[in-house]
């Protein structure tokens, strides 16, 4: 399959002007008065071509941008008189050229600009910024697509890097050409997927099975990955990535606990997939529905009666608590309680104690369920009579247990544990 060369697909020459800057050093204590020779820069070598990071299969007219990258070395003196800019950089380019002998030749440079300044006048099949990460670390790069070959089949790729105008033709090296391939591919397909519509509160364990198929599979081609993201409102909750089961089978382990932080809704599941060069399926939506069920608070361990110390330090008190939630321990964001006191008042700001499960005192094991806190009587306290906590445990989605009332008197005899 042929189309129309481009008009503005040319073959473009490289100008570099070769010039080599002398740093002057100056010595204090000359005992002469002659003038000191400035240090000479290093000649110039042809550098060592030591990575070439170009896919040699490209997808025929696909206009996504992919990274290329060639990596170069020198001496080390060399090498550093290029890094401090003391000679001029080298160039490193790539020529394509048609095995149909029709289509130009194309010639581009990378560049080492660590992604910085947009390209000028870039071809059609450049983006506008180069894609390299480190400035002047002599790794080039520029993001290209397909669209540099102007018909399917091979091209010959040619890489040379060094000082094209130098004078000393020892400063240029070439790599032996190496062919590309350029097709027509197809993206992969995702045929069904298969999930339950409903999953209600401490639901069962269930898989999500996706059929991905790709016609060039037979060709080498692969499904490279195939991800699920969870909708709400527009936003994506969640993002997670499915397991190659088979060669066109993807599976996702979906437990319970999955449900952790999700309110009670429906949701949007989009599924996406991607082959070893990068081309995306069409998404696939649907629909999902989960429950998130409030935490539920049971075996509260408390005194009934607390006293005030004869003594000067403080009595110690402990409560615990289990708290139990069908989307896992992980979706319970706290558990606290108010005391009111004996008028019936509580303190103005006041913020809620809160129970602890991470094994910090009196917390025996941490993230078993069992939630402990301690408070204390202390010898001035004097407001006596029947206090009243309310326990409550909240979850991250927004769901509050039934609350757990439980009354402690602080009499105001007794002078003891």
């Amino acid at each position: 399959m042929n189309r129309p060369h481009r008009a503005d697909v040319r073959l473009v020459r490289w100008v570099v002007p070769f010039t080599v800057i002398l740093l002057t050093t100056l010595f204090a204590g000359c005992e002469s008065d002659d003038p000191v020779d400035p240090p000479s820069a290093p000649s110039l070598e042809a550098p060592q071509i030591d990575s070439v990071n170009v896919p040699t299969f490209w997808v025929y007219d696909s206009p996504d941008y992919r990274t290329i990258s060639v990596a170069i070395s020198f001496p080390p003196a060399l090498e550093a008189a290029v890094k401090q800019q003391d000679v001029p950089a080298p160039n490193v380019f790539i020529i394509f050229e048609s095995q149909d002998g029709i289509a130009p030749s194309v010639q581009f440079q990378l560049l080492d600009d660590g992604g910085g300044p947009t390209i000028p006048n870039p071809f059609d099949f450049m983006d506008n910024h180069s894609g390299d990460l480190v400035p002047l670390d002599l790794t080039y790069s520029l993001r290209i697509n397909a669209l540099f070959a102007s018909s399917e089949g091979e091209v010959t790729m040619r890489v040379m890097a060094g000082w094209p105008l130098s004078s000393d033709s020892t400063t240029m090296t070439m790599l032996p050409p190496e062919i590309l391939q350029v097709e027509i591919n197809s993206a992969p397909v995702i045929e069904s997927f298969v999930h339950s519509d409903s999953l209600y509160a401490g639901f069962e364990a269930e898989e999500w099975t996706a059929r991905v198929d790709d016609a060039d599979i037979p060709a080498g081609d692969a499904v490279e990955q195939v991800e699920v993201q969870l909708i709400r409102d527009g936003d994506t909750v969640r993002n997670l990535l499915m397991a190659k089961s088979s060669q066109r089978i993807w599976t996702f382990a979906l437990e319970p606990t999955f449900a952790a932080g999700l309110p009670t809704a429906e949701y949007t599941i989009n599924l996406t997939a991607i082959d070893r060069y990068d081309q995306p399926a069409t998404p696939y939506e649907s629909i999902v529905w989960f429950e998130n069920s409030a935490p539920i608070l049971s075996g509260l361990v408390a005194p009934d009666t607390v006293y005030r110390p004869e003594g000067d330090e403080p009595n110690p008190y402990n409560m615990f608590i289990n708290v139990a939630d069908l989307q896992g321990q992980g979706d319970i964001r706290r558990v606290d309680y108010i005391p009111v006191d004996p008028n019936g008042h509580i303190p103005d700001n006041l913020d809620p104690f809160f129970f602890n499960d991470l094994g910090d005192m009196p917390d025996e094991v941490a993230n078993d369920g069992i939630f402990s806190h301690q408070f204390a009587v202390y010898p001035d306290a004097s407001n006596f009579g029947t206090y009243t906590f309310t326990i409550t445990a909240h979850d991250r989605a927004g769901n509050d247990s039934e609350s757990i009332v439980h009354m402690i008197e602080l009499p105001s005899s007794g002078g003891k544990r």
